[in-house]
């Protein structure tokens, strides 16, 4: 399923999530799976929640002390930046609150995920076989998405920390309440040493890497499940297409993945039923900045297609596979009940008519948006079309 290299950088993460305890886990190095912290260990994931969440109140505190300067006096870039990072504080508050809410849940979830990369890595060893096609086309697919998503991640905190040293009167910045903001942007007309900037940066540092070290597991986290959930699919879609004879549907499979969905939809509720809105909206907000304001500076102003593109990646990726998932299990079903309903008819022996209901019972696989709605193709389209209008909205408003 993951190459080597990608499984030792998904266990690196995990192991750093958990040794600055961002991760509310203790990490096994040697059986590679994640256990429980106890209670007594619990006050600095606390302590990373509170603050998240009080940066979250903070930055919402200072938008509305911004819409009481005029446009004139206050650039619109920083607005747009300020807006964003609301939209980020929320998205790692809920994930943190995901954490310490259903942590049990999740801990279960990554040791599944664990287990079933290391049985997929020992699979043609211990069946004395190469790696088929299937294989080799799945691990490099899984490769280049997660390189890229961590790719991003690791720079990330870096990148939005230097921006206080460009910004030091961002309103979203603590930063902003030490410097002499007032009569932005000439401020006193002092210029402000290095020295006197670090740290702010060292707290921006931090607070970026709990952000972005949260919203890329639980990204991560959701791009290896589902991409479990629909690899097993096309596997079962194989078995039922191209065996001569089949043997009935493979319900007991099938569970699997219906228990697999469902703690994953149960699980990462809070998420699933924010992560699309949020990052969108942010993604609107930045494109509208490298619209409106790019030309001014571009240099300062790359952050926003660099940051949008890494929020649009993040958001779109779980709702493509999602739709595919949705499209391949109405394929495996309806392949299973050709088979099913075809023997049924000539044999309806007491364990034929078992068969028939066990799968009329198999109502689908859905990675579900909490109680709001279902992740299908359609979602994916919707989601572009609403980002491209509250674009232009914002275009014909600003």
């Amino acid at each position: 399923m993951l190459s080597l290299q990608n499984t030792y950088i998904l266990c690196y993460l995990l192991d750093l999530g958990c040794h600055l305890q961002l991760f509310p886990y203790q990490w096994d190095p040697t059986k590679k799976r994640v256990l429980p912290l106890l209670k007594s260990q619990l006050s600095i994931f606390q302590a990373h929640s509170l603050i998240m969440a009080t940066m979250t109140a903070f930055s919402m505190y200072r938008f509305l002390q911004v819409q009481y300067i005029s446009g004139d006096e206050f650039p619109l870039s920083l607005k747009i930046m300020n807006s964003g990072w609301i939209g980020i504080y929320s998205l790692a508050t809920i994930g943190l609150y995901q954490f310490g809410r259903h942590g049990e849940e999740i801990r279960t979830l990554v040791n599944w995920l664990l287990k079933y990369v290391e049985d997929q890595q020992a699979a043609p060893k211990v069946q004395k076989r190469p790696k088929s096609r299937e294989e080799i086309a799945q691990e490099k697919r899984l490769t280049r998405y997660l390189t890229f998503g961590i790719s991003l991640f690791a720079i990330t905190p870096a990148a939005h920390a230097i921006l206080v040293y460009e910004s030091p009167c961002a309103p979203h910045f603590s930063s902003s309440l030490y410097f002499p903001c007032s009569g932005f942007p000439n401020g006193t007309g002092k210029t402000y040493h290095l020295l006197e900037k670090i740290p702010f940066i060292m707290i921006e540092y931090y607070l970026t890497t709990v952000i972005f070290t949260t919203i890329s597991f639980n990204w991560a986290l959701l791009f290896l499940g589902i991409s479990w959930i629909l690899y097993e699919l096309k596997k079962l879609e194989a078995k039922l297409t191209h065996s001569p004879r089949p043997g009935g549907f493979p319900t007991g499979q099938y569970r699997v993945l219906e228990n697999i969905m469902k703690l994953i939809n149960s699980s990462c509720r809070p998420y699933l039923a924010t992560f699309s809105t949020i990052l969108f909206a942010v993604v609107s907000l930045l494109l509208f900045g490298a619209i409106r304001v790019w030309h001014q500076d571009p240099g300062s102003n790359l952050m926003f297609p660099a940051c949008g593109l890494r929020c649009f990646y993040e958001g779109i990726t779980p709702l493509m596979l999602s739709g595919e998932v949705v499209k391949k299990n109405k394929k495996v079903i309806a392949q299973g009940k050709q088979i099913v309903y075809g023997r049924w008819i000539l044999d309806q022996s007491r364990k034929r008519k078992l068969e028939k209901v066990w799968l009329n019972s198999c109502h689908g696989l859905r990675c579900e948006a909490g109680s709001l709605f279902t992740f299908e193709n359609s979602i994916v389209i919707i989601s572009l079309h609403n980002t491209m209008q509250l674009t232009l909205n914002f275009l014909v408003t600003f």
